[in-house]
């Protein structure tokens, strides 16, 4: 599942922005971990298993519902979905 998520990433990604979309996936799947762990660990010890992922997906869920409703009336769908169109400032790609 790694594998094929990082893999999905990178080649489903602008080349222009690779690099930042595999910071950012890079950021969020393994910079969570050492703050997250220990207190799934001491949850597990506390309420029990079944009962900590129960709260790990609400904890989750939330914060999707959160952000949605946050962004849903700010961020439009653009017309032009390419990286010129998206990105604020032009970049040149030439070498």
């Amino acid at each position: 599942m790694l594998i094929t998520a990082n893999s999905l990433i990178q080649v489903n990604s602008d080349p222009a922005i690779r690099g930042r979309v595999s910071g950012i996936y890079l950021l969020i799947f393994m910079g969570g971990t050492p703050f997250g762990s220990p207190l799934i660990g001491w949850l597990v010890e506390v309420i029990g298993v079944r009962e900590t992922i129960a709260l790990c997906g609400l904890i989750s869920l939330g914060a999707c519902l959160t952000i949605w409703a946050i962004f849903r009336n700010i961020v439009n769908l653009p017309h032009d979905i390419s990286v010129e169109g998206v990105l604020p400032a032009p970049y040149d790609d030439q070498r």
